[in-house]
């Protein structure tokens, strides 16, 4: 998306997702499209309510629904 000039870099997450999905800020600015590629985001490594049923492709029962309510818990 960055190639085909939809996003930048620098874009905050927040701006990309719906507006029930809360974001925190970190050392007081928005995560960005680059701090998530980077992983220096600081958000967890893995969600708390990430509980796989099939290890060999674990995101396959991940919903929406599942990292939204995750989400919420971020502080």
């Amino acid at each position: 998306m960055v190639e085909r000039g939809e996003v930048k870099v620098d874009t905050p997450v927040a701006k990309l997702l719906p507006d029930t999905v809360k974001v925190p800020n970190r050392n007081g600015r928005e995560i960005s499209l680059l701090d998530l590629s980077m992983q220096r985001s600081g958000l967890p490594r893995l969600p708390d309510n990430f509980k796989p049923a099939d290890p060999a492709n674990p995101y396959a029962d991940y919903t929406p629904q599942s990292f939204m309510s995750f989400s919420h818990g971020i502080r």
